[in-house]
This record gives C-alpha cells, structure tokens and sequence, in this order.
C-alpha cells in the first residue's frame, strides 16, 4: 500500500509499465499464438474416448438391408424435383426398418422440413412450445417427450464417397464429445470414411504432416465457430439442449464408394446405442477444438492461449489508464498545490 500511496513511487511504478508495456504486450501476442500452433502437437492433443458407458460398453449388430427400398423411395421424390431425395428415401426405408423391431426403449421421431434452417426452427419452436424468433407455426398433434439427440442427414446422390460430419451450432455451441465419438466408431466399424471440415484425417501424428493438416482442420473449426452460424440443421438442436450433429454425404474422393446400405448400417448402429442411454449425454466434452476426429483439444489445454492473447488487452488498457492518470497529475503543481488560477473580471 505504501507504493502505491507515495506520490514519487508510484510515478516509478507508472513510468516503468509503459516503458515495458509495449514488449509485453508483443511477448504475450507471440506466447498466445505459439500456444495455439502447439494444439495440434500429440503433448497438447489427446486421443478421443467414449465417456458414456451406455454407449461404449458393447457395439451392435446392424441389419439394415433396405437399400433397394431407400433408392425407391428418393427415385419417387427426384421425380417431383425435391431437394435431398436420398435423404428422405434412407429416412423412410429406416423407419420401415425399425418399426418391425421389438428392441426400441425410446421413441424415435422422423423429421423432414421445408425452407431449410427455417422449417427446424419452427418446428422446434412448436415442439417445445416455446417462440423465440417470432414466427408463426401450428401446434403440433403429438410429442414424444424430451429429446435426448438427434442427427441431422443430407445426401445428394445415392452413392457417396464419405460422411463430413459438422459440429458447429448457433453461437459455436457443439455437442457433446460422446455424440461424435459415436458416429467415429461405427464409420471405423463399417468401413466407412468419414471426414470432418471435408478433410481427410492425418493417420500419422508422430511426423510433421499429421501435426499440420490437423492445424488446418483446426483452424477451418475455430472460424466456423466465431462466425455463430449453425452449420447445418443439428445448430438449431444445441439451443434446447439436445445434443446433434449434421452427417453430409459428399463426392470428393473418388476411390471411395459407399451405398445408401452402408450409410443405413451406421444410422441404424448409433441410434440403437442412444436407445441405451438412461440421461442426456452429459459426462465428456462440451467445449473442445477438433484437429481430427479422432483427437480433440480440451478447453483446460486451449484457454491459455486465449488468456495471453487477452492480456494484450488488457495491458494495453492499463497503459491507456495510467497515461490518463499521468495528464491529470500534472495539471496541478508538484506537492499536490493548485496552480495559479486565472483572475476574474471585475464585477459592475
């Protein structure tokens, strides 16, 4: 307290942080990005782990056959020009599929909208009773109690070369970890590749090519969220607290075909794991960086990074602070006396 209450030393003080504010505003910017280059590194980046019991303990068998079925049916929805045909075909052909098992705990809803982001909203809006953005829409007829997670599917033809799957909600809100390990798991069991920001995963992380292609996944993740658009339907989920997640089918990698079988197979896989869970997907991650789907940054190894780089700020804010403390000082006389006041004009 005595140095800070001595006129002369705090002088010292002040003159001494802007003196070295300027460096360590410049050490701190160098130390937040250095630390964000870092992540990808195998140190800072860890492997992902189902944290959900439910889910992890055992895997099922899928016997989803229904291809034919699913071709049928987006054959019939091509033929009145509607758009992600395959998606609604694969829908039906899995409803079909799972109204004949004995299995199912839970409800399933099948949800097709229009008017993309807009036809989700709404119904969520009516789902949960709830009117967020204004819009008008009709009461629903029935509901199936609180929803635990859904997955959102958009296929563009009936053969693909992978599933890309977006994370990325309203406000960069994700889901939980356990929800995309998930949907990793049955893609590695079936064969299926699947691609996150539509790149390839590194397979080695020990050279210096995994490490770099992560970062650009990374970094391709890191400005999805600070855009705050959802990236798909699953965004509009995150808002009630349901986990999702949005599974693009995609054509870029051509020595990869896969049938609307095989994408069945992996719906049909997660859907019967979520049938196990007891609560909502609570025990992983809800706040992480994805270099690759299979290894993640937890936020306890990436808030540094945003600490130095908010230092700046703030040092930055101090030096703005004491310059302004340092101009009203020396307003008035050294000993802290008034200085000489202007006269005033004789009264008539």
């Amino acid at each position: 307290m005595g140095l800070l209450s001595d006129p002369v030393r705090r002088r010292a003080l002040a003159r001494l942080v802007l003196r070295l504010n300027a460096p360590l505003c410049v050490l701190s910017y160098v130390a937040g990005i250095a630390w964000f280059l870092a992540l990808v590194f195998p140190p800072l980046t860890q492997r992902t782990y189902m944290s959900e019991n439910a889910m992890g303990s055992t895997m099922v068998e899928e016997q989803f056959a229904g291809g034919d079925r699913a071709r049928a049916f987006a054959r019939d929805f091509a033929a009145h020009r509607k758009k992600s045909g395959q998606a609604v075909g694969l829908l039906l052909a899995l409803a079909a599929h799972f109204r004949g098992q004995i299995y199912w705990a839970k409800d399933i809803v099948f949800l097709v909208t229009e008017h993309d982001l807009l036809g989700t909203e709404a119904w969520l809006e009516a789902y949960h009773d709830v009117n967020v953005t204004g819009m008008q829409s009709s009461p629903l007829q029935g509901r199936a109690g609180a929803i635990q997670a859904a997955v959102a599917l958009e296929l563009s033809s009936d053969v693909v070369t992978s599933l890309d799957v977006a994370v990325e909600g309203l406000n960069g809100q994700l889901p939980n970890l356990d929800l995309l390990n998930l949907f990793q798991t049955f893609c590695q069991k079936g064969g299926l590749l699947c691609t996150l920001q539509g790149k390839l995963q590194p397979e080695d992380w020990t050279s210096l090519d995994g490490p770099l292609q992560g970062l650009q996944t990374l970094l391709l993740m890191v400005l999805r969220q600070a855009s705050g658009r959802p990236h798909g339907s699953h965004g509009l989920f995150l808002r009630y607290r349901v986990e999702a997640l949005t599974l693009r089918g995609i054509n870029s990698f051509r020595q990869y075909k896969y049938d609307l079988v095989a994408v069945g197979k992996a719906l049909e896989g997660m859907f019967r794991k979520l049938n196990h869970l007891l609560e909502r997907l609570h025990q992983s991650f809800f706040l992480y960086l994805l270099p690759g789907l299979s290894r993640f940054v937890s936020i306890g190894l990436y808030m540094p990074a945003v600490g130095f780089l908010l230092l700046v700020l703030g040092l930055k804010a101090l030096e703005l602070w004491m310059q302004l403390h340092e101009a009203g000082m020396g307003l008035e006389e050294p000993g802290g006396a008034p200085g000489p006041s202007v006269p005033l004009p004789p009264s008539q």
